[in-house]
Order: C-alpha cells, then structure tokens, then sequence
C-alpha cells in the first residue's frame, strides 16, 4: 500500500493538491497460477474544481505462463469511463489476444512473456549476477493491444536498511538482502526514432 501526496506544482498547471492511494495484491504459486490485483486511486484539486480517478486492474496468469487473462475498469467521479477485458493465449507463432470489452476484437502480436514470467526471469538474472538486460512483456495495460519492451538493470545485492519507515511492514522479509531494480518500459508501436520509455 502506498500513499501518495503532491509534493509541487507550478502556478500554470491550476493544481492545488493531490492526495492518492496504490493497493497491489499479488497472490499465487507455481502449482495454481498467479493473481494481481491492482488499485490506484488520486483525488485532484484544481482552481476550478475536484476530480476523483479509480483504476482497479485485475489479471490471472496460469502456471506454465501460457494464458494471461485481465480485466481493467477505469472510473472518473465514481463514473466508470472505460473497461478493458480480454485473454492472451501464448501460441507457436506469437501472442493470441481476444478481447471482449470495449468491443470484441482479436490481434496477433510478437511472441513476449507475461508479468509473472517476466519477475521470475528477473530474480534468476539477479541471482546469477546478470545486472543489464532486455526483454519484452505483455500486461493488458491500455488497450492491451501492444507489447512493451524493458531494458532491466539490477543493482549490487544489498542490505535492507533497518531505519527505512516501511521496515516493519515487511515482516520477515526486513532482514532480506535484495537488489534494486530500474525497469524502463519502451512502446514498440511508437516509430518517432526517440527512444524514449513511456515510463520506468
């Protein structure tokens, strides 16, 4: 759970404050398959007025990583504005992806991995020592009609600060070693030539 405030603003962009919540719930194993459940909800305080957002995202992937199936429901004033549900089947020759909300509709993309698959690939490369490389992922997010590339790299395996606010909240996990990871997330379908990451 993280808890987001507006930290500034400059005077043109009209926003007073904003006040926000992250929830992710992972849940899961290699037997069953893995559950995500995300929510992210800001509250926007302008000059004019207040604007309330709401993104609940939920996914499934099955153990052997061969379907991924999502759901992502936005809301704006308590409003919904926009659903996105589907399935991705991983094939042969690609990635499968039917969706059935907004519209029903099927598209053929590149070959790719799934979020779970895409963590599990990052723990071995960090245990291994590997600190930089890239692969792709498929997530539902958006319109779930593109596959993301990342550029992964993995810092020196570390120590948990033990004054770190968020220490209690990790229970056992506080005395772990871990590696900070910087992921950067590039849209294939995006041919401007600059390679910029939509976000890291």
């Amino acid at each position: 759970v993280y808890d987001l405030t507006l930290n500034k603003a400059s005077d043109r962009s009209g926003i007073t404050g904003i006040t926000g919540r992250m929830v992710y719930e992972f849940n899961g194993s290699a037997c069953e398959g893995y559950t995500v459940k995300f929510r992210f909800v800001t509250q926007i305080v302008t000059n004019d007025n207040t604007r309330l957002t709401d993104q609940q995202t939920t996914t499934f992937e099955d153990a052997e990583g061969k379907t991924f199936s999502f759901v992502t429901k936005s809301f704006v004033d308590q409003n919904l504005d926009k659903e996105v549900k589907g399935v991705a089947t991983r094939e042969a020759k690609g990635l499968k992806v039917d969706i059935d909300k907004p519209e029903k509709s099927s598209l053929e993309l590149a070959a790719t991995q799934f979020p779970t698959q895409h963590l599990v690939e990052l723990i071995g490369k960090a245990e291994n020592g590997e600190n930089f490389y890239q692969t792709n992922l498929f997530d539902g997010s958006e319109d779930a009609n593109k596959v993301m590339s990342t550029t992964v790299i993995v810092g020196k395996k570390t120590e948990s600060d033990k004054t770190d606010p968020e220490a209690p909240a990790l229970a056992k996990l506080a005395s772990d070693k871990y590696w900070p990871v910087d992921i950067a997330y590039f849209d294939d379908t995006d041919k401007s030539g600059e390679e910029v990451p939509e976000y890291r």
